[in-house]
């Protein structure tokens, strides 16, 4: 099956190399041509900044519109292989939580 951008769809498992570096997140580039952007918190790195243009990564595809053409991409190690996020502890409550940084968009 040849794969473009009419046939991605979520879910697929791509070969990418990254292409620019952002604030808020990474540009990857992936099927000869292909652009998606991987945010922050899609990224099991501390920092943006150690990522590298160029680099090979494994990403799974998360979000395609056909109509805006923008594919949404993740690099977390459960999504990329399926897995179900394992969870050490579930329901902790931070009584004096301190916010460190604001990402592009609110996030913190």
């Amino acid at each position: 099956m040849l794969v473009n951008e009419h046939t991605l769809r979520p879910g697929f498992l791509v070969n990418a190399k990254v292409a620019k570096l952002f604030e808020n997140g990474l540009e990857i580039s992936f099927l000869g041509g292909m652009t998606g952007t991987v945010f922050a918190d899609h990224t099991e790195r501390d920092s943006i900044s150690s990522f590298k243009v160029g680099e090979k990564v494994k990403a799974r595809v998360t979000g395609h519109d056909v109509q805006s053409k923008t594919t949404t991409l993740s690099l977390l190690s459960h999504i990329v292989n399926l897995q179900p996020k394992v969870l050490s502890e579930l329901g902790s409550v931070f009584e004096k939580a301190k916010v460190s940084k604001t990402l592009y968009g609110g996030s913190y």
